[in-house]
């Protein structure tokens, strides 16, 4: 089959269609448009190919109402969808809309929701996709969220969850899902992000509402998770890690109007990477393995309780790129500290911002620059207890 590049090559609208045995190259908007308008329709291919050039949308569309049933089909060469995220779809469903995979490879997959309900997708059979990228939705109170069946012998690379709303917000990081955000989102919700999951904020911004006042989180990272590209506005801590059993990563994250920006306990010692943020706020995490800070800007000025903000040694610590700006660090008494004790504080290339300009961090000026006013006792429980080390130079006692 092969099409201009702006039509599509074969197209069904409420009926039944098998097609068997056919391969799809060429250019088309769509190589095969099927549409279920008001009643369900069954759409089944079997061992079909597609091998398009370019495509305008996706080889695979069905719009509405249907079950779909792909039978060792291979659907590779162009595909494209307008969701940013989702360069390479080969199949793309409506809100209605049920694939079930025996076998073969799809590539791409899209399924969608929306208020009336939502799509779903099962692999099987030794099924293969690349990515399965899931749009929810809400009705009421009610999260509107496709469902994703991959048998033991079918594997899916990876599988992801576009939400716009609080309630689908929730629902997806408790059970440890992928998530990306599709536009901002307020929400007075403890959010979780674990199992290894990330989220993935797009820029956008989730807004507390100032509801975490005290030690409550509003986002703990647990489990190897992953949290990236995302602002997060008026949470008294911003970010967590209690109970963490696997290394964490933020990267590119910045929030403001926090007390604490990273604050937790960690009884497994598991590390904690922070890179290409800007981090605002008071920085404490107990019984860490290492923290990594990696061309991160870390200040004080705008915090929501403090001019200025701390990091309070707990455990090794490493800063890389870094530029402080009325930013302090000290050893706190306290049992959870006590694991600090013979810690190693590394920081590469650093700069802190000063009255006068800005200045290279060095072991000579790391005294007069990190020690807050009236912190004299827990900097220097800090300088007798851990080693601070500037470019390769120990600073003294």
């Amino acid at each position: 089959a092969n099409g201009a590049s702006n039509n599509t090559a074969i197209r069904v609208e409420n009926g039944d269609i098998v097609i068997n045995d056919l391969t799809l190259a060429g250019k088309a908007r769509y190589a095969l448009y099927t549409k279920g308008n008001t009643a369900f329709v069954n759409v089944t291919l079997n061992n079909v190919t597609t091998d398009m050039t370019s495509v305008g949308m996706s080889p695979i569309y069905h719009n509405g109402k249907a079950n779909v049933t792909l039978n060792d089909c291979n659907l590779g060469g162009a595909g494209y969808y307008d969701g940013g995220y989702t360069d390479g779809t080969k199949i793309l469903g409506g809100a209605e809309t049920y694939f079930t995979v025996n076998g073969g490879y799809i590539g791409v997959a899209v399924v969608n929701a929306n208020e009336g309900g939502a799509g779903s997708i099962e692999l099987n059979n030794g099924a293969t996709a690349d990515r399965i990228f899931c749009y929810t939705s809400v009705n009421g109170t009610n999260a509107i969220v496709p469902e994703v069946t991959v048998s033991t012998d079918s594997t899916a690379t990876e599988v992801v969850y576009s939400v716009k709303h609080a309630v689908t917000l929730k629902k997806l990081t408790d059970e440890g899902k992928n998530v990306v955000l599709s536009n901002d989102i307020t929400t007075t919700d403890k959010l979780t992000v674990k199992n290894g999951a990330y989220l993935d904020g797009k820029g956008y911004t989730i807004d507390f509402g100032g509801n975490f006042n005290g030690y409550v989180k509003a986002i703990d990272v647990l489990n190897g998770s992953t949290i990236k590209n995302l602002h997060i506005a008026n949470a008294g801590r911003a970010f967590g890690a209690d109970g963490c059993n696997g290394d964490i990563y933020l990267d590119n994250i910045s929030g403001t109007n926090a007390h604490y920006f990273f604050n937790g306990d960690t009884p497994s010692g598991s590390n904690a990477y922070i890179s290409n943020s800007t981090l605002d706020g008071w920085i404490s995490y107990g019984n860490v393995g290492l923290m990594s800070f990696d061309n991160c800007v870390l200040k004080g000025e705008t915090s929501r309780f403090h001019g200025i903000c701390y990091y309070v040694v707990y455990g090794d610590t490493e800063f890389e790129n870094c530029t402080f700006d009325n930013f302090y660090m000290a050893m706190n008494q306290g049992a959870v500290n006590s694991g600090a004790t013979g810690s190693v504080v590394t920081i590469t290339n650093c700069v802190y911002v000063t009255s006068e300009g800005t200045v290279k961090v060095t072991a000579d000026n790391f005294k007069s620059l990190f020690m807050g006013p009236g912190d004299e006792t827990d900097f220097n429980r800090m300088l007798n207890n851990a080693t601070i080390i500037v470019d390769g130079v120990t600073v003294a006692n």
